[in-house]
């Protein structure tokens, strides 16, 4: 899971940033920061409110620990790996980039986000299949429970090995259900979408460059990291300490085991598949400016003057 908390942490650029909830820029300064809408900013807001937030905008660690989020297993393990302050609270804004991504990752992103929570990334058994079903269905007996248990299993897991790994489980799902179904399961709007487009019909707020969501397609801003640019970057860093690099994008030490693992343990290919997955995890946010700060972060200043 760790793949993902570069994605949801401020970048040194952000950290610079001084919002005040007491200020009259708090809910435009965000919509700026982000590129959503004012009115997403606002929902969102009220939402991070509801959840016990305190007056610097921070959700504090004994809200985490004790509050609304502390009472569901599955929501501690995703709230674990969303990247905290110091004193271990998070931000508004850290906030509002994890609620971006449920709604902007597309279907198989969602899967591996989902079977990265369910257990901390580590393959599923029996029973974690059990605990999930449980709470999915409440008012099941244990019978009932048991018996789709083992069709889950028996589904994903077909030479009965007793668990199902990140590869089974996106794969299988996708091949054994309906896509359509599933995006609709799956899909989250910040605002229904017709609230959205009126939002954006209003002229932009006072203090705020746009009122409206970002409108810029994703297939334009990956091309600001395309897969020669990253090629690129993956033959110098291929050389260096490119593990430290991983590391710096989100990627703990398993992920990048298994990464070596797919590219048969080759620098340059390992670190190539993980800039590339680093960068579809959400275009909007695997910027230039982002993965050059991690470039120079991890001591390999030549190859961030790739990114000019």
């Amino acid at each position: 899971m760790g793949a993902y908390r570069s994605v949801f942490e401020k970048n040194e650029e952000e950290k610079k940033i001084n919002l005040s909830p007491s200020k009259g820029d708090w809910i435009t300064g965000h919509a700026d920061l982000t590129g959503l809408a004012v009115v997403e900013v606002q929902r969102l807001w009220i939402r991070f409110n509801q959840l016990g937030c305190d007056a610097k905008g921070y959700l504090p660690k004994r809200q985490i620990e004790r509050g609304e989020l502390s009472r569901d297993i599955f929501m501690k393990n995703i709230i674990s790996n969303i990247p905290k302050e110091k004193d271990g609270s998070f931000s508004f804004l850290v906030f509002l980039k994890f609620m971006q991504w449920v709604e902007s990752a597309d279907l198989q992103q969602k899967l591996k986000y989902i079977f990265n929570f369910l257990n901390n990334g580590d393959d599923l058994n029996l029973d974690i299949i059990d605990k999930l079903l449980r709470k999915l269905y409440p008012n099941s007996g244990n019978n009932e429970i048991k018996d789709l248990t083992e069709i889950f299993m028996n589904d994903l897991d077909p030479k009965k090995t007793g668990k199902i790994s990140e590869k089974q489980f996106v794969n299988n799902i996708l091949s054994n259900y309906d896509e359509s179904q599933l995006n609709s399961l799956l899909k989250f709007e910040l605002i229904p979408d017709e609230a959205l487009r009126e939002a954006n019909m209003q002229p932009s707020l006072a203090g705020s460059q746009l009122n409206m969501r970002n409108q810029n397609d994703k297939s334009e801003l990956v091309k600001e990291l395309d897969d020669d640019l990253l090629g690129d970057i993956a033959i110098k860093a291929g050389k260096k300490d490119w593990e430290k690099l991983a590391s710096k994008l989100g990627y703990s030490s398993k992920d990048i085991q298994s990464a070596k693992s797919s590219n048969n343990g080759d620098p340059i290919n390992t670190i190539y598949s993980i800039l590339l997955d680093w960068r579809d995890q959400d275009p909007y946010l695997a910027t230039k400016d982002r993965l050059k700060g991690y470039l120079v972060d991890s001591r390999m200043p030549d190859v961030a003057a790739l990114l000019k």
